[in-house]
């Protein structure tokens, strides 16, 4: 193994963060499939190279998880009693005023609409600007397209 594998840590896979050559190439994650495919899904991923050094870069990357889930033989389906437990409490949790009246500032302003900002127009907007286009037969069926960049 080449040492910037031997470089990678858990905290590199769980954040997918290794630097290995996954999820960086073709749509679909092939590597994902490949795995699917494999029987020994550690070695396999082992065996991809590096893209960059572990930590630098983030690439969302399937096999990252999975090593680090079953990589001594862990069983995911292990932690869900834990998690559930952990979800489902006895207790509502405590009031936070403070964060609660973030959040409401933070909905009111999500609900709000967004101040409009002038900027000067590129020249090519005056030029087109008030014309209208004829348009060649399309796929969208336009026949005609103005541009109006008077405010």
């Amino acid at each position: 193994m080449n040492r910037a594998k031997r470089e990678i840590t858990l905290e590199h896979l769980a954040s997918m963060r290794s630097g290995l050559a996954c999820g960086l190439s073709a749509p679909g994650e092939p590597e994902l499939i490949a795995m699917m495919q494999s029987s020994d899904w550690v070695d396999l991923t082992l065996d991809l190279p590096m893209s960059y050094t572990p930590g630098r870069r983030f690439a969302y990357s399937a096999l990252d998880l999975v090593v680090v889930t079953t990589a001594a033989g862990f069983e995911p389906g292990l932690l869900v009693p834990f998690l559930y437990r952990a979800i489902r409490g006895e207790k509502a949790l405590p009031e936070n005023q403070s964060l609660f009246h973030q959040l409401e500032e933070a909905l009111a302003a999500a609900r709000s609409e967004p101040k409009a900002v002038l900027t000067a127009l590129p020249e090519l907007a005056g030029h087109v600007s008030g014309r209208t286009y004829e348009m060649e037969a399309n796929p969208l069926g336009f026949e005609r397209l103005c541009f109006d960049f008077t405010y």
